[in-house]
């Protein structure tokens, strides 16, 4: 299986999106989000195996990265 990081993943859109990617099985996703005040973590529990974040290994290969920040 694909292993996407995608970057603003906790924000109204983004999240819809990481839930398609899960629930269908397309890609493993690892979110990071800054969880400003337009991210929002709990939006995320139903596709999360873990509430919080999980370490990003220096070994970890990815498929690709997708960029969904609404600010840098």
């Amino acid at each position: 299986m694909r292993k996407v990081i995608v970057t603003g993943g906790a924000g109204f859109i983004d999240f819809a999106l990481i839930r398609h990617l899960v629930k269908n099985e397309l890609a493993e996703v690892v979110n990071l989000d800054k969880l400003t005040y337009a991210g929002n973590l709990e939006s995320l529990r139903e596709v999360s195996s873990s509430p919080l974040s999980a370490p990003l290994l220096p070994k970890t290969i990815v498929s690709g990265w997708l960029n969904l920040l609404g600010k840098p």
